[in-house]
């Protein structure tokens, strides 16, 4: 079995080991691995798949190189990974739907160094919106909240989110957010 790895969500590529390692004639170097494309995927993930990967423990880092970012469905609440947080692994095991924000893009963390600062950027996202839900005022909550979101993603794409998310998102009823948006 050749073991495979994913790389972003653009390209899936196989390990094949040579059996002898070669010799770079340029470089003097040796190379123990090849790495062999086995597929490109034209269309990005459904979050469906990424959602179940995540609820398997899976961690995703949301590409810090887009304007994108992913609403985090939970029981009683949402949370929001915006661009360099991490996503899955023990933090969203409880997760129950991704929304994206934007065109969604997530990469595979490709070591422990990547993790841990995507890890720090999470807590950021997690203490921004921390600080918008410290407001008593749900009015202000909200306002505060779509600021944010505007100065970063286009009206258009915050359209498309469901005012259930928003509202679960700072902690007020979906009519807020619907007397809000109009």
């Amino acid at each position: 079995m050749v073991p495979q790895i994913l790389l972003g969500h653009h390209f899936r590529c196989s390990l094949s080991f040579v059996s002898q390692p070669r010799k770079d004639l340029t470089l003097g170097r040796f190379q123990p691995l090849e790495i062999v494309p086995v597929e490109t995927v034209e269309k990005p993930m459904p979050a469906l798949s990424y959602l179940q990967q995540i609820q398997a423990g899976q961690a995703f880092i949301v590409n810090s190189h887009r304007r994108n970012g992913v609403l985090l469905m939970k029981p009683y609440h949402t949370e929001f990974a915006g661009p360099g947080a991490i996503i899955g692994g023990p933090l969203d095991l409880d997760c129950q739907k991704l929304l994206p924000v934007g065109r969604l893009s997530l990469l595979v963390p490709s070591s422990t160094a990547d993790y841990h600062r995507a890890c720090l950027i999470r807590r950021q996202w997690i203490i921004l919106i921390h600080q918008i839900t410290s407001n008593p005022d749900p009015q202000e909550r909200i306002r505060l909240l779509m600021n944010q979101f505007e100065n970063y993603f286009d009206l258009d794409k915050l359209a498309s989110v469901p005012d259930d998310a928003f509202a679960r998102l700072v902690g007020v009823f979906p009519q807020t957010i619907v007397q809000f948006r109009q």
